[in-house]
């Protein structure tokens, strides 16, 4: 939904389009740099975790609600970073709390998790043609926010992971 919010929201076109994938991309390098520089230090992984999850989600609404380039343009950058450090930790626990003989059929189901993402894509763009686009990536980023929110609260072994 990135081009609608360039062209129509942020009045930016192509131009603006790029930045905002640049500036993503560049989060997400970010977080990769932090995870490698903090992970032996890094304690309460599953906090981090489940933090990062939270703050991908608040981000996205922040994003939804962005009119103008410079406050999208910081909003994503954070949101790359988080995503990153989210989705680095959950496949790092999960290899290290599946038992070796498991291991390769979870990462196996992990993995096509990420096949799926189009389908989320797909859900995006029927409530952006249904309401519009800031409604979708509202929604979106909500629901992700909730979701972790609700792991964090519900889930004390996860809370606690060292």
């Amino acid at each position: 939904l990135l081009p609608i919010f360039s062209d129509q929201y942020l009045q930016s076109g192509s131009t603006g389009f790029g930045l905002l994938q640049a500036a993503n991309g560049l989060g997400a390098i970010m977080g990769t740099v932090f995870l490698a520089a903090t992970a032996v230090r890094l304690r309460q992984r599953g906090r981090v975790l489940l933090l990062g999850g939270i703050g991908f989600g608040v981000l996205l609404v922040a994003f939804s609600q962005a009119s103008a380039l410079s406050p999208g343009l910081a909003l994503l950058l954070l949101a790359g970073l988080s995503n990153t450090v989210y989705l680095t930790l959950v496949s790092t626990a999960l290899q290290e709390q599946v038992p070796n003989e498991l291991r390769g059929r979870v990462m196996g189901l992990f993995g096509i998790s990420y096949n799926l993402v189009p389908l989320g894509g797909l859900l995006g763009g029927a409530v952006a043609a249904a309401a519009d686009a800031r409604v979708a990536v509202l929604l979106g980023g909500a629901l992700v926010a909730l979701g972790t929110l609700a792991s964090l609260v519900l889930n004390p072994r996860l809370r606690a992971m060292p």
